[in-house]
């Protein structure tokens, strides 16, 4: 059965990740307690993205699951779009080195091996060409885990409740890796997260139930753990090596009681629709793919008129729009061009 709530929940998802990335483009000061709580608020949105995935795995593929069908049906929807999006950036990179990520994409000596194909599979295999490109390795080895998530559809509530709880003790103290490079590290860390859609698809109207009107438990609870970040004087995500102590992860905490507060104030609009929401749903996957080239742009170009030299909200809320609407716009244009055909250059 589709679920528009869901639908509109897409749209939610991919905004909040534009907007995490407009954030930090637009040069907008986070230094006061107010900053950093907002700041902390728009951070994190792949939780939301990874919950939905989770949620729509079990609502929409499980009765009719087989794993062959299901991980190529996804390899040749995400990996053809990532490949042939990856093949500029990758060249870019090995041809200018690694001036951002410690060194770790440098060649190791000067063979042709070294110099360019061992630098140009470790970008492949991490998505660490482009901002938020990591995703798409990290979520497809989730879906290369796939019969781990049916036998978890499979248990009981309180089992999964417990599942779900263990493992999330160990995400807010491993926090995410080190500019997203480790993927293995990202699939431990959103595994309660994707367990936790599939745990909201098995028993939505439980669910519904408890917190359907007491929304604003959750809500306070976003804004509790979006304060305990900001008082500590962190804003964005977390991000160490696996095994070091770093704190509690307030962001991971803060984004699973968010997810649950969409898909709960969402269905309140089950019988909502709205062309500009529709397309945003619509297109939400395209705009992630796109979205990261025009930062690029956007980074390299340095304009003073769209970035500013103080940045502020003005700047932000001029980057976001530009970055949502033209990727809209790309998207739609390489659909009129491509028909059907687009959904594997830009996934749309």
């Amino acid at each position: 059965m589709f679920l528009n709530s869901f639908s509109h929940y897409r749209a939610v998802a991919i905004l909040f990740v534009v907007a995490g990335h407009s954030y930090t483009l637009s040069g907008v000061s986070i230094d006061t307690f107010s900053e950093r709580f907002f700041a902390n608020i728009l951070q994190g949105g792949t939780t939301l993205f990874v919950f939905v995935s989770g949620f729509l795995f079990y609502h929409v593929f499980y009765k009719k699951y087989e794993y062959k069908e299901f991980v190529l049906g996804k390899a040749k929807n995400l990996l053809v779009p990532y490949t042939l999006l990856s093949l500029l950036p990758i060249a870019y990179w090995v041809a200018v080195g690694d001036p951002v990520w410690g060194g770790y994409f440098n060649p190791g000596d000067e063979s042709v091996w070294q110099t360019y194909v061992v630098p140009s599979f470790k970008f492949y295999s991490t998505g660490r060409f482009l901002t938020a490109y990591w995703y798409i390795p990290f979520i497809f080895c989730m879906f290369l885990l796939t019969p781990l998530h049916v036998s978890y559809s499979r248990l009981n509530c309180p089992v999964q409740a417990v599942i779900f709880i263990v493992l999330s003790l160990l995400s807010i103290f491993m926090h995410r890796p080190i500019h997203g490079i480790f993927v293995f590290q990202s699939v431990l860390y959103y595994m309660p997260v994707y367990l936790l859609g599939i745990f909201c698809a098995v028993n939505k109207e439980m669910v519904y139930r408890v917190f359907f009107g007491k929304e604003y438990i959750l809500l306070l609870a976003i804004a509790v753990f979006s304060a305990c970040q900001a008082w500590a004087g962190v804003w964005g995500n977390y991000h160490k090596s696996p095994l070091e102590y770093g704190g509690l992860d307030f962001m991971y905490l803060q984004k699973v009681a968010m997810a649950v507060f969409f898909m709960v104030w969402l269905s309140r609009f089950e019988g909502f629709n709205n062309k500009v929401i529709n397309t945003l749903a619509s297109t939400s996957f395209a705009i992630f793919f796109i979205h990261p080239y025009l930062m690029f742009v956007l980074g390299a170009l340095k304009s003073r008129i769209l970035l500013g030299s103080s940045g502020g909200a003005g700047a932000f809320i001029m980057i976001f729009c530009l970055l949502v609407v033209t990727s809209v716009v790309i998207a739609a244009i390489a659909r009129k061009v491509l028909g059907n055909k687009s959904k594997y250059l830009i996934g749309y």
